[in-house]
């Protein structure tokens, strides 16, 4: 039941997928970072019937929000861009990475997406649009953790996906019921494509 739950929210989530992105990503891309995003108030990513309580693996620490990819030596604040306005992601990504306000959120069944700028080789590291550059470089197990709330929450990379514009993530996105999804353009600092990362709780 809570699967099916949670290919329901999947669906809804990522089917709206190119939505989010040709108006994230268009406008707080490397090559034209001075533009804003206008509002997506009408995009629903979350299914409220989804068990609120069912991702309970914490381990208490003391991190502040933020994420941590040992493999590719990436430790990033998370942003959370207020939902009841229309957020600004263009400054947002360059405080760290964003946790989209309509997805989940970590202590939470269902999906995290997360966004992140990427840099082409050499670009120096200002302002956080350089920092999922070198998503390509995860591999099928490697660990991602998240620290939330004073929470720590650890997935491990199970996929991952090169998009076309238009083209979306299938529903079903492994077995666990919490799933984080890092997202980024494709090839670096290029608006053309998409990388997905998906990792499943551990």
């Amino acid at each position: 039941m809570k699967k099916n739950l949670l290919k329901k929210e999947i669906r809804n989530l990522l089917g709206l997928f190119v939505l989010i992105f040709a108006a994230v990503f268009s406008a707080v891309s490397i090559l034209n970072s001075s533009k804003t995003i206008g509002n997506n108030q009408n995009l629903i990513f979350v299914n409220p019937d989804v068990n609120p309580d069912a991702h309970d693996k914490c381990v208490q620490t003391n991190q502040p929000d933020s994420i941590f990819i040992s493999k590719i030596n990436i430790a990033a604040p998370l942003i959370f861009p207020d939902e009841s306005e229309s957020p600004d992601f263009e400054e947002a990504l360059e405080k760290g990475v964003i946790v989209h306000p309509l997805s989940s959120s970590p202590d939470k069944t269902g999906v995290v997406m997360i966004l992140g700028h990427s840099a082409p080789l050499g670009w120096p590291k200002i302002k956080y649009d350089w920092v999922f550059s070198d998503l390509n470089n995860l591999a099928m197990g490697d660990r991602v953790s998240v620290f939330y709330q004073g929470c720590q929450y650890s997935y491990q990379v199970s996929s991952k996906y090169f998009l076309e514009k238009g083209e979306s993530l299938p529903e079903d996105l492994g077995d666990s019921e919490s799933v984080l999804v890092l997202i980024s353009c494709w090839p670096p600092g290029k608006d053309s494509r998409r990388i997905a990362i998906v990792a499943e709780a551990e």
